[in-house]
C-alpha cells in the first residue's frame, strides 16, 4: 500500500481521484520499476476488497478502485490472430485417418498449452522488435492488429528477431529464462512444420544458432566437450592457474600493446587501438566475474559509470571500494542486489583502474558514454554481446584457454563445486540450470 502511495504521489493524484479515468495511465507513467505495476496491482485489489472499512472509505472514491490488467490481459492478442493459432495448433495436434477420410485429435490438451504459450510468446515479443538493417529486419512490426494474415508473422525475418530480442532480454525480470525459451522455440518449429509454415533452410538456421545450442545444453545439464573441458580444467594445475589469472593475462597482452609505440615515441595505429581496446575490455570483464562475482554478460555490459542510473563506482566521497550493483530492473528476481566489492587481493581493483586510464579512452564516444564498457559505433548505447563475445573467444585462444565467455561461467562453476560442494544452489543459479541438474553433472 505504501509503494502505491508513493507511486501516486509522483503522479499527483490524491487517493479520493483513483478512480479517475486517466488515473490509470498518469499511474503508469510513474512508474520507476517493473515490479511497480504488479505492487500496485495488488494494493488496488485490496482497496477494493476492504473499501468498505471507514478508515478508507472517507479516502477512497465513491466508485471501486479500478485494477490494473495483468500482464496476461494487458498483452492479449488481437482477436483474429489468437483465433489462427488456435487453427495452427488444432491441426498440428491431429492425424489423418485416411480409411474413415477425417482427422482425429492425438495430442493431450496440455501439449496444447504449451504449444500455445510458445507461439504466443514469438507474437507478443515482435512489436519489440527493433529494424535491424545489417541483419536483413527492416520491416519492423509494431501494431499485430493491422495484419490481416496472420500466416506472414512466422516468416524468417521475424522469428530470427524475437530470438534474438528474448536473448537480449532473458536476464530481465518478467522474461522467460533461456531453457524456457529453448523449449517454446523448439516447440514453435515442430507447429510451423505441422503446418507447412517454415521450409528447412529456416528450421535448420533456428536449430543450430548460438542461442539455441546453448538453451540445449542448459536444458539438458551440460555436453560431453563442456563436461571434459571442465574436467580437464579442475584437474589441471597450469589450466587452474591460467584461469584465475585470465584478467591479468588480457591486462598484461595489452599493456604490451601499448607500451611498443610509447617506447617508440609514436601514437598507436589503428590496429594496435583496436587490438589494445579489445584485450583490455576483455580484461576489465574477465576481472568483474571474477574479483567480484560471475554475473551474466548482459549484466556486466550494461554497468554504467554515471547518470541517475549508475551502479559502477570508483572509491571516493565517502566510499571506500570499488563495487557495482544490478538495479532491481536488471535482475531476474526483479529485486535490487547488493553491492559487490572488487577484490582487491584478485586484483580487480587494479585492473579496473588501469582500465578507465588506459583502455577506456580508446573508444571513440568514450566521454559521451554513461556505459562501463560503450558501443565502438555509438556513443548511446554499450558494447554488443556478440562483439564482446568474439572478443572474448579469441583472447582467451590466444592466452592458450579457448573458451566462450559461456564456457568460462562453466568452468568458473566447476571450481566452486570442487572447492566446496556447499557452492551448489550458487553454481547452479549462476548457470540457470536447477541444484539437481547442476549436480547431475
Amino acid at each position: 500500500m505504501q509503494k502505491l502511495a508513493e507511486i501516486a504521489r509522483r503522479a499527483e493524484i490524491e487517493p479520493w481521484n483513483l478512480a479517475q479515468e486517466d488515473a490509470l495511465s498518469r499511474l503508469e507513467e510513474a512508474f520507476t520499476a517493473p515490479q511497480d505495476r504488479q505492487i500496485s496491482r495488488r494494493a488496488q485489489r485490496v482497496l477494493r476488497t476492504f473499501g468498505f472499512l471507514p478508515e478508507l472509505s472517507r479516502l477512497l472514491p465513491a466508485t471501486p478502485v479500478p485494477v490494473f490488467p495483468s500482464l496476461r490481459e494487458k498483452a492479449a492478442l488481437p482477436e483474429h490472430v489468437d483465433t489462427f493459432i488456435g487453427e495452427l495448433i488444432e491441426r498440428a495436434g491431429a492425424q489423418r485417418d485416411e480409411v474413415a477420410g477425417k482427422d482425429s485429435q492425438v495430442v493431450k490438451d496440455s501439449t496444447k498449452d504449451g504449444w500455445r504459450a510458445a507461439l504466443r510468446h514469438h507474437l507478443r515479443a515482435l512489436p519489440h522488435c527493433p529494424a535491424e538493417p545489417r541483419l536483413g529486419y527492416v520491416r519492423p512490426v509494431t501494431d499485430l492488429s493491422t495484419v490481416n494474415d496472420p500466416s506472414v508473422l512466422f516468416e524468417r525475418d521475424l522469428l530470427f528477431a524475437t530470438i534474438r530480442y528474448t536473448e537480449a532480454v532473458e536476464h530481465l525480470p518478467g522474461t522467460i529464462s533461456h531453457v524456457s525459451a529453448y523449449d517454446y522455440y523448439t516447440t514453435l518449429l515442430t507447429v510451423l512444420a505441422r503446418n507447412e509454415l517454415i521450409d528447412g533452410n529456416t528450421c535448420n538456421a533456428i536449430k543450430t544458432c548460438k542461442f539455441m545450442k546453448d538453451g540445449r545444453e542448459l536444458a539438458q545439464g551440460m555436453t560431453e566437450a563442456n563436461a571434459a573441458w571442465c574436467k580437464a580444467l579442475v584437474q589441471g594445475p597450469e589450466k587452474r592457474r591460467r584461469f584465475r589469472n585470465l584478467h591479468r593475462i588480457f591486462m598484461a597482452r595489452a599493456e604490451d600493446v601499448l607500451a611498443t609505440a610509447e617506447s617508440e615515441g609514436r601514437l598507436l595505429t589503428k590496429s594496435e587501438i583496436v587490438k589494445a581496446r579489445q584485450l583490455g575490455t576483455c580484461a576489465a570483464a574477465a576481472a568483474i566475474e571474477y574479483a567480484g562475482r560471475p554475473i551474466r554478460l548482459a549484466n556486466v555490459l550494461g554497468l554504467r559509470l554515471k547518470g541517475s542510473q549508475a551502479n559502477f563506482f570508483k572509491p571516493g566521497k565517502g566510499r571506500e571500494t570499488w563495487e557495482f550493483h544490478l538495479c532491481a530492473h536488471e535482475t531476474k528476481s526483479g529485486r535490487k542486489e547488493a553491492a559487490t566489492p572488487l577484490n582487491a587481493k584478485l586484483y580487480g581493483p587494479q585492473v579496473l583502474s588501469w582500465y578507465l586510464a588506459r583502455i577506456r579512452p580508446l573508444y571513440p564516444h568514450a566521454d559521451a558514454s554513461i556505459h562501463l564498457f560503450p558501443a565502438v559505433e555509438s556513443a548511446a548505447g554499450a558494447l554488443g554481446k556478440k562483439t564482446f563475445d568474439g572478443w572474448f573467444q579469441r583472447a582467451a585462444s590466444e592466452a592458450n584457454l579457448p573458451m566462450s565467455f559461456h564456457k568460462w561461467r562453466h568452468g568458473y562453476a566447476s571450481l566452486l563445486l570442487a572447492a566446496d560442494w556447499g557452492n551448489l544452489p550458487h553454481a547452479a543459479a549462476m548457470l540457470g540450470n536447477t541444484a539437481a541438474v547442476c549436480a547431475r553433472n
